[in-house]
Formats: structure tokens, sequence, C-alpha cells
């Protein structure tokens, strides 16, 4: 786990400074932005890292499933909601969710191949 905390925490630091010095993100937009990166990341990884086998190869179950589909539907719309006002959220720009969204898709390919990687020296 140490190698993919690793990776989590690089593009963790590469989702700050996009947001920061590209996106210009004030106080709101950088704390919607980086919630909805953060909390889609964390749940999406978990369908590259729960087996060893290619994540379009290993059927998760339905419940995983499930949980995944309705957090993600719950994370990008809960800006737009009172609750999101409630924490200081934000409509964000069509221009960061696309970023956001090429942020994510690399991550989660990169932690693909770095399980591939990590497989071909473990025997696990």
């Amino acid at each position: 786990m140490v190698t993919f905390g690793i990776l989590s925490s690089v593009f963790d630091f590469i989702t700050f400074t996009v947001l920061i010095f590209f996106l210009r993100a004030n106080e709101h937009t950088f704390r919607t932005g980086w919630f909805i990166e953060s909390i889609l990341s964390a749940s999406m990884v978990v369908l590259i890292i729960r087996s060893k086998y290619a994540f379009y190869k290993s059927k998760p179950g339905n419940y995983l499933i499930i949980a995944i589909i309705a957090s993600a539907i719950f994370t990008v719309l809960v800006p737009y909601t009172s609750l999101g006002k409630i924490f200081g959220f934000v409509k964000l720009p069509f221009e960061f969710l696309i970023i956001l969204l090429s942020i994510l898709i690399v991550y989660l390919a990169l932690a693909e191949i770095t399980k591939r990687i990590f497989y071909k020296y473990v025997n696990y």
C-alpha cells in the first residue's frame, strides 16, 4: 500500500497545483474541486486495487458497483444542493470538471499500470 499511497499523494499534489496555479481557484472552487476529485478517485481506485487482475477482467460485486455509482452521483451533485452550500461548495465551471476528470482518468490508468508492475515483483 506504500506504493499506491505514494501514487495517490503525487496526484493530490497534481490536483492542488492545477487548481491553484492553472485554474486560479479561489477558496470555494478549490474546496469544491478537491471534494469532487478526492471522493471520486478514492472510490474508483477501489476497482483497480481490489484484484490483481485488470479492472476490466475482474467483475466487481453488485453492491460495490452500486456503492461506487451512488457515491459518484452524490459527490458530483452535492455542490449544487443546499447541503453543498453548508460546506461552502459552489458550482464549478465546466472547464474545471473536465480538467478534474482528466486528472482522475490519468490517475486510474497509472494505478492500473502500477498494480501490474507491483504484482510482477510480488507473488501474492
